[in-house]
């Protein structure tokens, strides 16, 4: 938990994605600058976007390190993107779709691919799934 107040700040973007702007491979960057510093071990500066299945406008964000308020990515000027959803709950569907292709791929299911639909004005409102080589009874 924070010991940051929250005081409805919804500009500080928390979670991002890695590799490129359209990944599926979801991360959260800690509120504590503390936790900042484990988290950014072994990362660089130039991973992070703002994910198009965010709802995002998939250029780069930089992680930022504060102490006085919560760390959190910025976009990189000119900042142009609609994303709504900037908080921890916002890349909940990619996690959900990451654990559960690594829960599939320990059942045998090694190709199955995650997809994910925008319902309504929310990113990634369901996920679903593609199971490879599944033959009907």
């Amino acid at each position: 938990m924070t010991s940051f107040p929250d005081g409805g700040d919804t500009r500080k973007v928390q979670t991002a994605v890695t590799g490129r702007a359209g990944s599926d491979v979801p991360v959260f960057l800690p509120y504590e600058h503390d936790e900042f510093d484990t988290f950014m071990r072994g990362c660089s500066r130039d991973e992070f976007y703002c994910g198009t299945l965010l709802g995002g406008c998939g250029k780069r964000l930089t992680p930022k390190r504060n102490t006085e308020r919560k760390c959190h990515f910025a976009h990189r000027p000119p900042v142009h993107c609609r994303r709504t959803a900037n908080g921890e709950s916002s890349a909940d569907h990619l996690f959900i779709g990451r654990a559960l292709a690594q829960w599939l791929a320990r059942q045998n299911h090694r190709k199955a691919k995650a997809s994910y639909r925008t319902v309504g004005d929310r990113p990634g409102g369901t996920v679903d799934f593609r199971l490879f080589g599944v033959h009907p009874l």
